[in-house]
């Protein structure tokens, strides 16, 4: 659940925590229902999103318990576990005590929480490839902000990957909010190669492979303002290594990603935008997109 102070005086919360030997194995548990779960770390202690361990029991009861990464890499569960921080959602490297936090399960199961010392020489390391994060707020600065990434990684899939390519997570519990996502209707229906059907077109983050030169990639984004009061803000942040040139459209208009910080849009353009990764190559954009 949500709970909000209304006001800035400490609130304390007393009780017996939940203690036990790591090396006894888990301390605690969190029975996910498919789909998109609100959950709280369950332990008085920082744990990292990696520790944690998802078990899996099968309709003939047949039970299999793996890493997270290695259950993500399974497709039981998407990678990223979403927090919400002052007024949008963000992605949590940690579970901190009594902190609330989204999964995302591609079917029923248990997520295993063990508290342990903080180490993080087992992170794997980030893929060949460039990210791209659009923000989208508005003007006064007064409404729940929202955010989706599209990225080139090294052996991506340009089809459907669960927990590669993630669900839009929820929208706040707010009146006010902006709700933004890649829109993929070409994708409901299927299924990726472990089972997992697109049970929904809209996503917060779309990765694919690296092109080649020559190549352009296009996404296409629509946002809802709910009670937003004049325009939305468009910004964004890249990594370093982008080679490519990178335009986002609205209503037929091109902005340069590269050249600009960020743009002021009306509500009434957010349900028309493209963004387009295009070669140093081509000269002009391909005008077949925006159709």
């Amino acid at each position: 659940y949500y709970l909000a102070l209304a006001s800035t005086d400490d609130m304390f919360l007393h009780g017996d925590p939940v203690t036990g030997d790591p090396d006894a194995g888990h301390q605690a548990s969190l029975s996910l229902d498919k789909g998109w779960n609100l959950a709280s770390n369950p332990l008085v202690t920082i744990v990292d999103r990696d520790q944690l361990t998802v078990e899996y029991t099968d309709d003939e009861g047949n039970s299999e318990t793996l890493g997270w990464q290695q259950a993500a890499n399974a497709g039981w569960i998407q990678t990223n576990v979403n927090t919400w921080y002052i007024d949008s959602h963000q992605h949590a490297e940690q579970l901190v005590p009594f902190g609330g936090y989204w999964f995302h399960t591609s079917r029923d199961l248990d997520v295993h929480v063990t508290s342990h010392l903080n180490d993080y020489s087992s992170r794997e390391a980030v893929d060949k490839g460039w990210k791209l994060t659009l923000n989208a707020s508005d003007a006064l600065g007064i409404s729940c902000v929202d955010f989706l990434s599209v990225s080139n990684k090294e052996n991506a899939s340009e089809a459907f990957v669960y927990g590669e390519d993630e669900i839009d997570h929820p929208n706040p519990m707010q009146s006010d909010f902006i709700d933004m996502h890649i829109d993929r209707f070409d994708w409901m229906g299927m299924s990726d190669s472990r089972g997992v059907m697109v049970e929904s077109p809209y996503f917060s983050s779309d990765v694919r492979p690296i092109s080649e030169v020559g190549d352009f990639q296009a996404w296409n984004i629509s946002a809802e303002a709910y009670n937003v009061l004049g325009d939305v803000k468009l910004s964004w942040s890249m990594t370093n290594d982008i080679e490519s040139d990178l335009h986002l459209v609205v209503k037929g208009e091109a902005y340069n990603l590269k050249e600009l910080a960020s743009i002021d849009v009306p509500t009434t353009s957010l349900d028309d935008m493209v963004l387009i990764a295009v070669s140093y190559t081509h000269l002009t954009l391909p005008t077949i997109l925006l159709v």
